[in-house]
């Protein structure tokens, strides 16, 4: 019951993230037959001013300066996010030396008495079963 619970609630949060990339995608494109129109416009009003050649070089070096703003920013902008730290050799010997006392204090009560640990993991895989199926 528990367990169909988190995966009801996962299966509406994935659906939430599939329909916010997908009006995301739909904005992205709108954004872009925009912006075709606003430099298609651009043009036709530097068209009543210079001879279409020139026009259409100022165009283009409008639209390469407002590229290059933009990707330098962008780069700006990733380049502050700082790396994960990667983990530290010290964190490792604690867990492995955490995971080690446990598993010999497991051992120990599992060598004092088998029946019992035997019987115990038996009744966690008969639960795990049915509720997990």
């Amino acid at each position: 019951m528990l367990l169909n619970g988190v995966l009801s609630n996962r299966s509406q949060t994935i659906q939430r993230s599939k329909l916010g990339i997908c009006l995301m995608a739909v904005a992205g494109f709108l954004l872009l037959v925009a912006l075709f129109y606003m430099v298609l416009a651009y043009y036709g009003w530097l068209l009543l001013h210079f001879v279409q050649p020139v026009a259409a070089l100022v165009t283009a070096g409008t639209v390469l300066v407002i590229g290059s703003i933009v990707a330098f920013s962008a780069y700006l902008v990733l380049k502050r996010i700082p790396p994960e730290p990667a983990p530290n050799d010290e964190i490792r010997e604690l867990i492995s030396l955490i995971s080690a006392t446990a598993a010999d204090g497991l051992n120990e009560k599992v060598e004092e008495s088998p029946k019992t640990a035997l019987l115990i993991a038996g009744i966690a895989g008969l639960i795990a079963g049915k509720y997990l199926s």
